[in-house]
């Protein structure tokens, strides 16, 4: 797997990109050494609010060519996408959601496949500040309603197949994927829109959160380094 090379972070490191490598290469020359690793790690303090998607992501994935993601069908087809396209494909779909009225702090509820829409989408959410919200295609409206109720979903992404099961789900909540002039997933990426982020990425606080993961009785929060 693809990585960039240690050492790039120098001990006067004054950039989110370089403070958050250094951190990371201590972690990596301290594998398999507990011990030392509890003793010697610091989480990073950043010299101005950090966002992982822009300072890190996309950081190392501009220009680059090599595979990001490689997604392998049942039926055997495949796609590969690369980390600059990543980078470039998750700008316009934050555009797009900038557009719908995703803003910082907005849960937004991803209930996606195995597909590059996920990637994509995961990445733009971070990239407007906003909190992601996991969920399974699996779900069923009475799992979707506990869901949007707890996770105060503000937006829900989901492909096509799967909007009608919001139709009993109340909540003040808009779904992309549905009503009279549907978005369609898999032009989320191709929409005309902008190809960067509408007046630069928000940049939210280290340890804001990133993600809410919700299990049966409890909710859980990522936080955001």
């Amino acid at each position: 797997m693809w990585q960039p090379s240690r050492g790039v972070a120098a001990k006067g490191a004054t950039s989110n990109t370089e403070i958050y490598l250094k951190a990371r290469d201590l972690l990596l020359d301290l594998s398999g050494r507990h011990a030392e690793a509890v003793e010697q790690f610091a989480w990073p303090r950043f010299q101005t609010p950090f966002n992982w998607a822009v300072d890190w992501f996309d950081a190392i994935a501009r220009g680059n060519d090599q595979t990001a993601l490689w997604v392998v069908e049942e039926d055997g087809s495949e796609a590969r996408y690369t980390f600059d396209e990543m980078a470039r494909r998750s700008d316009q779909v934050a555009a797009f959601l900038a557009a719908q009225g995703v803003s910082r702090g907005d849960r937004v509820m991803l209930m996606l496949n195995n597909q590059v829409e996920l990637w994509e989408s995961m990445l733009a959410v971070m990239k407007l500040g906003a909190v992601i919200l996991p969920a399974t295609t699996a779900l069923g409206p009475a799992d979707l309603l506990d869901r949007i109720d707890r996770g105060g979903a503000r937006y829900v992404i989901a492909n096509a197949v799967d909007t009608a099961k919001f139709d009993d789900v109340r909540g003040d909540y808009t779904t992309i994927g549905r009503g009279r002039r549907p978005v369609g997933l898999g032009r989320l990426s191709r929409c005309p829109c902008r190809s960067r982020v509408p007046g630069g990425a928000p940049r939210h606080r280290a340890g804001g959160p990133a993600a809410a993961v919700l299990h049966l009785g409890h909710h859980e929060q990522t936080q955001a380094r």
